[in-house]
């Protein structure tokens, strides 16, 4: 959903929105929404009040700005399954295990911040739609990475496997992002809890 923000046309002006909404997604990892407010958003990127409401007219359009930034930074990392040729040279339970932690590393890197914007999803419409959008273009990128494998996955329908297996290893991340450690296999570390998941999915696509 296209957001009402007006744009800047000058360079200068330009570059201190690019602070605004940096500065936005760092205040979403740290604090949420709560301590998401205009006030720290100016102080952080060193602009008046009055620039920002000369582009957006409420701080919920400014926060959507601030997520959709945050959001293009973990998306952008996720391009390496479209890198086939690093993939295609492994084994096929190699591939599965290489595009499984990649699904991993997202949460890993961008642990602050999707802790945030999935527990802000629950109550928050317009970023929980944002979410589901951004999910299934990870789950269309993983699919693809794996689909030159499918005649060595055991289903009968290999895409609908894989995208069974995303979704269990997508919804797995999400738990223990959101929750805690302790609520989500709190005897493992993370690279373990990353290993068993690929052991998992290789199993479950393979034997």
């Amino acid at each position: 959903m296209q957001l009402d923000i007006r744009l800047p046309l000058q360079t200068r002006s330009k570059e201190s929105w690019e602070r605004v909404l940096d500065s936005g997604a760092q205040l979403i990892a740290e604090y949420g929404y709560e301590g998401f407010t205009i006030a720290a958003v100016c102080e952080r990127a060193g602009v008046a009040p009055r620039f920002i409401y000369d582009r957006v007219n409420d701080k919920e359009t400014l926060f959507l700005a601030a997520y959709d930034r945050g959001m293009q930074q973990v998306v952008a990392e996720q391009d390496v399954l479209a890198e086939t040729s690093k993939m295609t040279k492994l084994s096929p339970q190699k591939m599965v295990e290489f595009a499984v932690h990649e699904i991993g590393q997202r949460f890993t890197l961008h642990h602050d911040f999707l802790r945030n914007v999935v527990l802000i999803s629950s109550s928050n419409m317009r970023i929980a739609q944002r979410g589901a959008r951004a999910k299934q273009g990870f789950s269309d990128q993983f699919v693809a990475a794996l689909m030159p494998i499918k005649s060595k996955i055991t289903d009968k329908k290999p895409e609908d496997a894989l995208e069974l297996c995303f979704d269990l290893v997508f919804s797995a991340w999400i738990v223990r992002t959101a929750y805690g450690r302790e609520f989500s296999s709190p005897k493992l570390t993370d690279d373990q809890f990353d290993k068993n998941l690929q052991k998992l999915a290789a199993k479950f696509l393979l034997d």
